[in-house]
């Protein structure tokens, strides 16, 4: 799905990110094409064994900035999971949803930054522990677009942003 090289290639930008005090080992975000074929873009943020290079880490979050050649067609964000650093538990979605997309050729798809927020809650023994996820998509759309462009991920071509309303999505 992801690294298609063609003349007729669209190019998808997104973000992945954690808020201030979420630590997770990984976030994926997974895709599906309208034929099936299934991708996913990661942020592995606290992972014993890999660390992706944060593309930005401030007060209020940390993450990558994705940018992916895509074959031209209609696309979908379709889940989305988190797991524990150095723990084998996860969280994702109990079912699949769509956030649909398109891809054109020779343009930008600018989709939004993905930003996890942990949550909390009171175990047996009364202690406070960190539990699943809520994402937040947020139109960071300035500062991912410059990163691509001053990086030099993305030729100089129309820019279609495509972010959906902001809300949230709960992993349980």
């Amino acid at each position: 799905m992801f690294n298609y090289q063609s003349q007729d290639q669209g190019y998808l930008i997104l973000s992945i990110s954690a808020s201030d005090g979420t630590e997770y080992g990984a976030y994926s975000i997974d895709f599906q094409s309208e034929k099936g074929d299934f991708g996913r873009v990661n942020y592995f943020q606290n992972n014993i064994f890999y660390k992706s290079e944060r593309e930005f880490d401030d007060k209020d979050s940390n993450g990558v900035i994705k940018v992916e050649t895509m074959k031209p067609g209609r696309y979908e964000i379709v889940n989305w999971s988190v797991s524990k650093a150095n723990e084998d538990v996860s969280w994702s979605a109990r079912e699949n949803f769509s956030i649909p997309f398109e891809i054109k050729s020779n343009k930008v798809t600018y989709i939004g930054e993905y930003q996890a927020h942990k949550t909390e809650a009171t175990n047996l023994l009364g202690m406070t522990v960190q539990s699943f996820a809520v994402f937040t998509i947020n139109d960071e759309s300035e500062r991912d677009i410059n990163f691509a462009k001053n990086n030099n991920l993305i030729p100089t071509v129309s820019i279609i942003k495509n972010v959906p309303e902001k809300n949230a999505f709960y992993i349980k």
